[in-house]
């Protein structure tokens, strides 16, 4: 959909670097999915107290270092990525 919203009709026209991000992100999350699916999800459960607070504090470093955009605080910038803690959070 972003290449069919950014395609440029011009011969000789360069690829949106949003449609190169959006498939370099999209290769990455295939990546991560074969290696988790290796994972026996059980193994997890001796970790869940130590998640579950690494995602407590992550929530607590929004309110210190968050983002404030469009009215709303709930983005960390690491620079090279954007972390919404209360994503993964809501997995549960």
């Amino acid at each position: 959909m972003i290449y069919s919203a950014t395609y440029a009709v011009e011969p000789g026209a360069r690829i949106d670097p949003r449609v190169v991000r959006q498939v370099v992100y999209a290769l990455m999350g295939i990546v991560a999915m074969a290696l988790l699916i290796g994972l026996d999800y059980r193994a997890l459960a001796n970790l869940a107290s130590v998640l579950w607070l690494g995602a407590v504090g992550a929530l607590v470093l929004v309110l210190a270092l968050g983002r404030l955009a469009h009215g709303a605080q709930r983005w960390i910038d690491l620079g090279f990525f954007q972390l919404q803690p209360s994503e993964p959070g809501s997995c549960s």
